[in-house]
């Protein structure tokens, strides 16, 4: 018989993360993911999900600038952590996804943030999530207070932002639901955004 594992507290999903892959799972989406400079963690729980080759397809990893800017197309990139560009990355990962599924199932997943280093940023640390189906693209950016949280811990809020960002657009969750999930404890400049769907002919 083998005996139980204790996972640490920070590698556990957070509360009702799980629930929401297995409603996923029994939708006909399929993904592809891309994520650039975190978002990590989200393609662990996922592929430490039993069945989860139902719902996820392919992940790209484009972390320097130069492979972002190849995996979109483009000579160049100069600012990955946007709006413009995470919603770029959604749609290149919806393009990819429909070969592997049908336009109407595919799902296009991304991420581009700026988070917690081994050194201090002038900058914020912050994130974009896009989503992008056939005919709407879902959007979320999180803002984090500095110094509040170590790189780990942003990477897993980024992450959940993520998950539950699928969830919206798969039909199994709602905006209301990920804001109450996620920003009790937020204090100073944490901030969750959720953007008006868009969308798409």
């Amino acid at each position: 018989m083998s005996a139980s594992v204790a996972m640490p507290s920070d590698l556990v999903m957070p509360a009702g993360c799980q629930e929401i892959i297995f409603e996923i799972l029994k939708t006909p989406k399929k993904a592809v993911v891309a994520i650039t400079g975190v978002g990590g963690q989200y393609l662990g729980w996922l592929m430490g999900t039993p069945g989860i080759s139902g719902f996820f397809m392919d992940a790209f990893v484009p972390y320097m600038q130069e492979a972002l800017a190849a995996f979109l197309g483009e000579p160049s990139v100069s600012q990955a952590v946007s709006r413009p560009v995470v919603a770029q990355m959604a749609a290149a990962a919806y393009a990819k996804a429909c070969p592997l599924s049908s336009p109407d199932n595919a799902v296009g997943i991304a991420c581009s943030g700026t988070i917690a280093t081994n050194y201090v940023k002038k900058g914020p640390h912050h994130a974009f999530v896009c989503v992008h189906l056939a005919n709407a693209r879902y959007a979320a950016h999180i803002n984090f207070e500095k110094g509040k949280r170590n790189r780990f811990q942003e990477e897993c809020v980024v992450s959940e932002l993520m998950l539950r960002l699928t969830g919206i657009a798969c039909g199994v969750t709602t905006e209301a639901a990920t804001t109450a999930a996620m920003t009790p404890g937020f204090s100073g400049a944490d901030a969750l955004e959720i953007f008006p769907v868009e969308t798409l002919g």
